[in-house]
């Protein structure tokens, strides 16, 4: 994610976007002064999620969002998932 989007508490509020969606997965400050992560969860989900993530909190102003890789799987009870939660990273 693009803008000014760190110092305006874009993580806190990311967090707590995908963990009202059921979402798994981490979020964290770039060096270049991005924001990145990755989501996990239902395809309708994550479809919410990616809307929300255009708008921000209000302090902050998204100029993109950039999705790296996205795919869409069956049966994600199948896979064994190494995230348990949506976090902050450091």
């Amino acid at each position: 994610v693009r803008g000014r989007v760190q110092g305006v508490n874009f993580r806190h509020w990311t967090t707590t976007e995908a963990r009202s969606l059921n979402l798994t997965g981490w979020v964290r400050n770039t060096p270049e002064g991005h924001v990145d992560g990755v989501a996990l969860g239902a395809e309708n989900d994550i479809a919410k999620f990616k809307k929300k993530l255009h708008q921000g909190p209000s302090i902050a102003q998204v100029t993109a969002v950039e999705i790296q890789k996205e795919e869409t799987v069956e049966k994600p009870e199948d896979i064994n998932w190494e995230l348990t939660n949506f976090s902050i990273r450091r």
